[in-house]
């Protein structure tokens, strides 16, 4: 397995949050091949192309999500093997090298693109999963630490895929750098997901049981579905007439959205003050709201107006993909359940959305009515800020049960635990509970390195001894400090941390 070799260990005791950005490597594939950018052609006047490879892809990629909880533990037995990610990763290339033969400068089969875009909807939902199981373990400012440095690696290789030379294979068609992105970029995906998380992760078990998940999260998966649903109904609108460069240019402006976004949301993870996502996902709601009953005012060609609606629902996938994994991690519930129907409900509704403004709407509203349809739009996102699933709801989702954590509390638990075992404050509190719990001085040693969030092979390397040594161990540790994961033995040392803050205060 990748995650037991040597290199794959040394690359993640060097750079921990590698494994973690395969959220935005697969995200960066999303974005460039539904904005067509990689596998369309000279010949195409619209986004009819773009539309139909969408709507395959995401309706697959929806299908499987929304199915994975119903079949839990075997899902999570494909996930735990590095084969499964890596075929997912494979199979979503061949998908995406059927779309490009279907284009009319290769075998021109028309038959294999939509097969094609199925198949890539379906391997990228695995990936999906793969990448939320490791988000799920992850404390809440290190998971919106990570969230936001994904969002920056998507604009980056975004960026750097479309400012390739553009040199084309088959004149007119798509360029080589485009085919090598759309293709590589899903195996990318699935090698960095394959690689052995080195941070601080969730080892306590959790449950598969769907009975366990808290009724007010159903309330929040309906208004992920309603939002996304109402925002991609108006985004179709646009990239459905309007010529694939406008679409692409519409993108570069929304990637540099992106890394702003990122960028502030990191700063606040960093400081040390809860960030009240509760306000965080009205506000971005109730813009919704405004942008989407002033679509007819602007006008729904209105380039501008769409892509502010487009930029809000960037802000809202960054808030949800982080609520999901605060849910599994707080709820211990498996990352299956909860990443399963809450962003699968996100990409259905988004499919839903954008085959409701092509196929539906132009069906039943001509142009004078569609002021209507965008109101009634406008008042259903309403609706789910203020009824369905408001900051009171958010408040009671995360709600403390038995010995579960508050989220406030979560928030206290710092994201990193300083890069020096060996100096400073650090130091003094693992000699401080080394004392407290008698460990020998070479299990004073493993201590100061899982306190770190480091991994059992991490330690090995680290300190010369072998795999075995340490769960041996690190057994010991367990036993005399009274915990049972390496989750709880680090929240242990953050106890003692602030213990010892509040006594010199």
């Amino acid at each position: 397995m990748i995650r037991d070799s040597r290199i794959a260990n040394d690359l993640t005791a060097a750079w921990p949050s590698l494994p973690y950005i395969a959220l935005g490597v697969w995200l960066a594939w999303a974005y460039l091949a539904y904005s067509g950018s990689m596998w369309l052609s000279d010949v195409e006047t619209n986004g009819a192309n773009i539309a139909g490879f969408y709507i395959a892809s995401t309706v697959s990629f929806a299908i499987v999500m929304l199915a994975a909880p119903l079949k839990t533990p075997f899902i999570e037995r494909l996930l735990q093997s590095d084969a499964c990610a890596l075929g997912a990763g494979l199979s979503a290339s061949l998908g995406c090298v059927m779309v490009i033969l279907a284009g009319p400068y290769y075998l021109a089969v028309s038959d294999l693109f939509y097969p094609g875009a199925c198949l890539t909807g379906v391997a990228t939902s695995f990936l999906g999963l793969r990448c939320a199981r490791l988000y799920a373990g992850l404390v809440p400012r290190k998971a919106i630490l990570y969230t936001a440095l994904s969002h920056v690696v998507i604009a980056c290789v975004y960026f750097v895929a479309m400012g390739a030379p553009q040199w084309q294979p088959a004149a007119g068609g798509p360029s080589l750098m485009g085919i090598i992105a759309l293709v590589g970029l899903p195996v990318v995906t699935a090698l960095l997901a394959c690689l052995p998380a080195m941070v601080p992760g969730k080892d306590h078990a959790v449950t598969t049981d769907r009975k366990d998940v808290p009724p007010v999260f159903w309330k929040m998966v309906v208004a992920i579905f309603v939002f996304a649903l109402v925002e991609n109904s108006v985004r179709a609108n646009i990239v459905y007439v309007m010529p694939p460069e406008v679409t692409q240019d519409t993108n570069a402006v929304l990637m540099i959205v992106r890394i702003a976004m990122a960028a502030v949301l990191a700063f606040m993870a960093m400081l040390e003050r809860k960030i009240d996502f509760g306000r965080i996902y009205s506000f971005v709601m109730v813009a919704a709201v405004v942008f989407v009953a002033f679509v007819p005012v602007f006008g729904p060609l209105n380039v501008g107006w769409g892509m502010s609606v487009s930029a809000v629902s960037v802000v809202f996938e960054f808030v949800i993909w982080c609520i999901l994994a605060f849910v599994a991690f707080q709820k211990r519930i498996s990352s299956i359940v909860v990443f399963g129907f809450g962003y699968g409900s996100f990409m259905l509704g988004s499919a839903l959305g954008w085959m409701g403004s092509i196929y539906v709407i132009p069906l039943i509203a001509g142009p004078s009515s569609q002021f209507a349809v965008y109101l009634v739009l406008a008042l259903t996102v309403l609706g789910c800020v203020f009824v369905l699933f408001s900051e009171r709801d958010f408040d009671r989702l995360f709600s403390p049960e038995g010995d579960q954590e508050s989220l406030e509390r979560l928030f206290d638990i710092e994201p990193f635990h300083g890069v020096d075992a060996k100096k400073g404050p650090f130091c003094a509190i693992i000699e401080r509970a080394c004392e407290k719990y008698e460990l020998t001085s070479r299990e004073s040693d493993v201590l100061r390195y899982l306190a770190m969030g480091y991994s059992a092979d991490a330690v090995s390397e680290k300190l010369g001894i072998s795999w075995n040594t340490v769960r041996t161990h690190s057994r010991n540790i367990y036993t005399k400090m009274g915990v049972h994961s390496r989750q709880e033995l680090i929240e242990a040392v953050d106890c003692m941390r602030r213990e010892s803050e509040s006594r010199r205060s």
